[in-house]
């Protein structure tokens, strides 16, 4: 198994401990030197919480198959607890809506116990409700898909949407923000917008 991030330096800006510095430095040299079995620990893990989605976007391939529902155990964590010390970054994201998970409050307080970014890409339906959980538990980047300047074009896109919705919550969260660090606190947001050919 070849595990290594997904490119050479991830985000700069970001302070790294002594630890996952001296990971990062291998990593890197393990891959420019072609290995393929690393003695590293990978510097960004990704996790899908679960396939399940409240929209049901147009584009979307989770309905060209049949899929298995699935729900990512919290068991797991302890698995792979030795290495978060090390990694610089646990990404939330996949086929499904991670947000959705029963647990999802559960899961960032417990990253926020490690010295990692918290990263997850959401519809941005739900933001609103985990807004408090979003600064307590010190999430790093929200990366949040939309696929239209106006609600009009996004609703009919990503069906299920509300765009006006994810606005509103989205400027509630860089008030947030503005009031306990000012523009350059975390979370960092970031929009997402996906190639949509028109119907």
């Amino acid at each position: 198994m070849i595990i290594r991030a997904k490119t050479k330096y991830l985000f700069d800006k970001f302070v790294l401990t002594e630890e996952q510095k001296r990971n990062s430095e291998k990593n890197i040299a393990e891959a420019e030197a072609s290995k393929t079995i690393l003695e590293s620990a990978p510097r960004r893990l990704v996790l899908e919480l679960t396939n399940a989605c409240n929209l049901n976007c147009m584009m979307c391939g989770r309905e060209a198959a049949k899929f298995t529902p699935t729900v990512f155990s919290l068991d797991w964590l302890k698995k792979f607890e030795p290495i978060f010390t090390k990694i610089e970054e646990v990404a939330l994201f996949g086929w499904g809506e991670p947000t959705v998970h029963p647990k999802f409050r559960e899961i960032l307080a417990y990253f926020d116990k490690f010295p990692v970014r918290k990263y997850f890409c959401t519809n941005g339906m739900r933001l609103g409700e985990l807004e408090d959980a979003i600064f307590d538990h010190h999430v790093d980047i929200i990366a949040v898909s939309l696929d239209g300047a106006t609600a009009e074009t996004n609703n009919r896109i990503r069906r299920g949407d509300d765009f006006e919705k994810i606005t509103r919550d989205l400027r509630s969260i860089v008030a947030h923000k503005r009031a306990t660090g000012g523009v350059q606190a975390l979370p960092e947001l970031r929009i997402l917008r996906h190639a949509v050919k028109p119907a």
